[in-house]
């Protein structure tokens, strides 16, 4: 049963944090996933979050925005339930990109946590040059 006109599926999404940066979760929309306390008529958000992975109403949790579908909803559960297993959130190894891109897409990465790297790594080398020449 279509939710709001989104049809059931699970999807990748993302809603802006406090932080000034993305939050990353799935929604699952027709309890594509079998929960078994979701009854398919109101969607879940499926978050890393500190302390650890949890799943959440979508009415509880504010506006969200698709940017993927998940094709292989067999593999997906299939990492749902491997991320179950380290359900812990961890910045650098295990936050929310790491966990949303990990189920939708088998792997692991997080975009916002490569640029801050590399904003890091510029301004320790322009800090380290203006020292150099002073």
């Amino acid at each position: 049963m279509p939710y709001q006109g989104i049809n059931d599926g699970l999807y990748l999404v993302k809603q802006p944090s406090a932080k000034g940066i993305w939050h990353y979760g799935l929604f699952d929309v027709g309890n594509v996933l079998h929960h078994p306390e979701v009854d398919g008529l109101h969607p879940i958000v499926l978050h890393q979050t500190p302390p650890h992975l949890k799943v959440d109403w979508l009415c509880n949790t504010g506006a969200w925005q698709i940017i993927a579908v998940v094709h292989d909803i067999p593999g997906a559960v299939a990492r749902i339930r491997t991320a179950w297993q380290d359900p812990y959130y961890d910045l650098f190894e295990n936050n929310c990109e790491h966990f949303a891109n990990y189920v939708t897409y088998g792997k692991k990465y997080s975009s916002q946590l490569q640029a801050a790297g590399t904003i890091a790594v510029v301004l320790t080398i322009f800090v380290w040059d203006m020292r150099k020449n002073t």
